[in-house]
């Protein structure tokens, strides 16, 4: 029957190794235009930047005679853009959907510890000598300050119901419990912005590889069911199928959570606030918005070293900087394995090598402006 179905090339090749050398090699063929295919269609279709709402006006490069070298950098917007995009650099909440791409959970953490005592709505107390002789720190809340932010504002009535005397742990905790409840948000944003792939994305994405290899083998069937009928061996065609099924499946799985947008976003980042960073390492600068997306960016640790972040120290909790494919549309928890206890005194085992991975000079980014008040990047289009 099945030669009455299929009475044609490559089906009625005779018997013995003509038609196992063209599987091989029609499995190689298929194999590698498929990989090509998905790699052009995961920049065209999969990983799309979101369009801006407007075009924005270039943010101020250069300052009037007289005024200091470092000045906040200003844009102009008339709507909001959809998202995060290489060319403008994160604020507000976006820095918590950063934060959370670069280090899952105890990024997020961290920069929550940031923000609140960058506002001054918590502030570490002196430290009380207790009963064994050691000396615990603790914070105070300031329930009646106005954080910045929803989620700030959140965050301020989580801790306030434990009291306006928090322990180092308490405070932690309550950051890591808002920053796990905030996650779909984050993985939202992120998602409309392509910097990860949702599930269904990554679903095309295997698919893209799975089909093809299910054709190969639907034919290698058909050609051992054609066997069969003349009573002919298929032992090595078998073996072949399974060969390529399995490095087939492996290669429709292989970086199926990475977008394409997602590395060159990070490191046109990491350039674009090199100026700023280095500025809040050396404590030049302060105010809450900068310390926000450096730490953001750059993580809690690159703080460990300045005096002027102690207040800081005892409430950062470990983290590790993420692949960018490491954080899918179904990962839950993205990091937070790394937040199971908070490193007093600076978390010295936080990952903080983006904070030097920077391959952009200084003087590459918009004339070395860096990024102005957390807002507009000095010149930051200019980063590749």
């Amino acid at each position: 029957m099945i030669h009455d179905w299929f009475p044609f090339f490559p089906f009625d090749l005779p018997p013995g190794g003509p038609f196992l050398d063209f599987f091989l090699v029609a499995s190689f063929l298929v194999v590698a235009i498929a990989l090509i295919v998905r790699a052009v269609a995961a920049r065209v279709v999969l990983d799309v930047a979101p369009p801006l709402a407007r075009p924005r006006t270039s943010p101020v490069m250069w300052a009037a005679a007289g005024v200091p070298y470092r000045v906040a950098g200003t844009v102009n917007v008339e709507e909001p853009v959809r998202g995060l995009c290489r060319g403008f650099v994160p604020q507000g909440d976006e820095l918590f959907s950063v934060a959370y791409l670069r280090r899952g959970i105890p990024g997020v953490a961290n920069l929550l510890v940031t923000q609140a005592i960058g506002e001054r709505w918590l502030v570490l107390g002196t430290p009380v000598v207790d009963a064994t002789g050691t000396a615990q720190s603790y914070y105070q809340l300031d329930t009646n300050a106005v954080p910045s932010s929803a989620l700030l504002r959140e965050f301020q009535r989580g801790l306030a119901q434990s009291g306006t005397t928090l322990a180092v742990q308490s405070v932690t905790a309550v950051a890591q419990v808002l920053a796990r409840a905030h996650e779909a948000s984050f993985k939202d944003n992120l998602a409309r912005s392509g910097l990860i792939r949702t599930s269904a994305r990554a679903s095309v994405y295997v698919l893209f590889v799975l089909l093809p290899i299910a054709a190969l083998l639907l034919m290698g069937a058909i050609r051992v069911l054609w066997l069969m009928e003349i009573d002919r061996p298929f032992t090595n065609l078998f073996v072949a199928m399974i060969v390529v099924a399995g490095i087939g499946f492996a290669l429709s799985l292989f970086g199926r959570k990475k977008s394409t947008l997602a590395a060159p976003y990070l490191s046109w980042l990491d350039d674009a606030t090199l100026s700023l960073r280095s500025d809040v390492t050396q404590g030049r600068r302060f105010e809450p918005t900068d310390v926000g997306l450096a730490v953001a960016v750059g993580g809690g640790a690159m703080l460990a070293a300045v005096p002027m972040f102690a207040a800081l120290h005892p409430a950062l909790v470990r983290e590790q900087q993420l692949a960018p494919g490491a954080i899918d549309g179904s990962t839950v928890g993205a990091g937070q394995h790394f937040a199971s206890s908070s490193s007093t005194g600076s978390g010295s085992s936080c990952s903080s090598s983006s904070c030097s991975s920077s391959s952009c000079s200084s003087s590459s980014c918009g004339g070395g402006g860096g990024c102005g008040g957390g807002g507009g990047c000095g010149g930051g289009g200019g980063c590749s």
